[in-house]
């Protein structure tokens, strides 16, 4: 069957997940590491990391999930973006307010700083995808078209080459 999950496809989804697992897991400890460093904090709480883990395993889960799927490719960069979007932002919300980094839902100014930065990501990706990445397909099929009209215009010449030696020789 042509949708049929394969267990080779199932091996490399978890070989993905590990990988992308394992690098924003580092990343995100190093980043803590970095502003306990800068905020004069000498201390990293077990529950912080706890969570640091959990939002990295489930960003990790989403991104395979959306970007690394033959199915949801076909859809277009957006969709997955916004579908990535819709899997991963609430759990971060709340995993975010669990470790305290947004304060408490009182605390209007994080709470806004955090919307802003989602919300102009998005903006950013989307005046990408339609400016750049369109204008780069245009280019793209452009100079595909005029390659598949030079190799129909060199059979052409093969077929009305006399004895088997094309005109241009």
């Amino acid at each position: 069957m042509k949708n049929q999950i394969s267990s080779e496809g199932i091996k490399k989804a978890f070989i993905n997940v590990r990988n992308i697992f394992a690098w924003s897991y580092a990343w995100l400890v190093i980043c803590t590491i970095i502003v306990m460093l800068m905020t004069g904090s000498n201390t990293i709480s077990l529950s912080f990391l706890k969570n640091l883990l959990l939002l990295s395993a489930w960003g990790s889960v989403c991104f395979t999930f959306v970007f690394l799927n033959k199915k949801w490719e076909l859809r277009g960069f957006i969709f997955q973006l916004t579908l990535f979007y819709i899997l991963f932002i609430p759990v971060e919300t709340i995993l975010f307010f669990m470790m305290g980094i947004l304060g408490s839902p009182a605390n209007k100014i994080s709470w806004g700083i955090f919307l802003f930065i989602i919300l102009f990501l998005y903006v950013i990706s989307l005046f990408i995808d339609t400016f750049v990445m369109k204008k780069k397909g245009f280019f793209y099929t452009y100079q595909l078209k005029k390659y598949n009209r030079s190799i129909v215009e060199d059979r052409r010449n093969e077929h009305t080459s006399c004895n088997g030696f094309s005109e241009k020789s």
